[in-house]
């Protein structure tokens, strides 16, 4: 059936060696879900994160953190620039800004004295 442009119908054998016809739309498993095996992907995929450690997880966090704030930094000033005549907007991003570039510094003063502790 295949050779002539139609798909074949698919089936489902039983137990009892009956064989069911699978209407169009439906799953040959009733009770099949692809987050299954999405789940045991995901699982293998990240197995053996964590048994290795560069530095502390606090250490890391402290990292981490100041990188996304650098980021967010980053772009303020565009984000600034394209509020142009809005001026509660632009208000809000250069308090954002601010506000980042504060948690910044105080990240790398943390991340100072981690280090002269011994600690990172």
């Amino acid at each position: 059936a295949a050779c002539l442009g139609r798909a074949p119908v698919p089936t489902v054998a039983h137990a009892a060696g009956d064989v069911a016809v699978v209407p169009p739309g439906r799953s040959c498993f009733p009770s099949f879900s692809w987050s299954f095996f999405i789940s045991l992907a995901t699982e293998h995929e990240y197995e053996h994160i964590g048994e290795s450690a560069g530095i502390s997880d606090h250490d890391h966090d402290l990292v981490a953190e100041l990188n996304r704030r650098l980021d967010a930094v980053w772009r303020y000033d565009q984000y600034v620039s394209n509020a142009e005549w809005r001026d509660e907007l632009r208000q809000f991003w250069m308090d954002a800004k601010a506000t980042d570039e504060q948690a910044s510094s105080r990240l790398r003063h943390l991340i100072c004295q981690e280090v002269r502790n011994g600690c990172f």
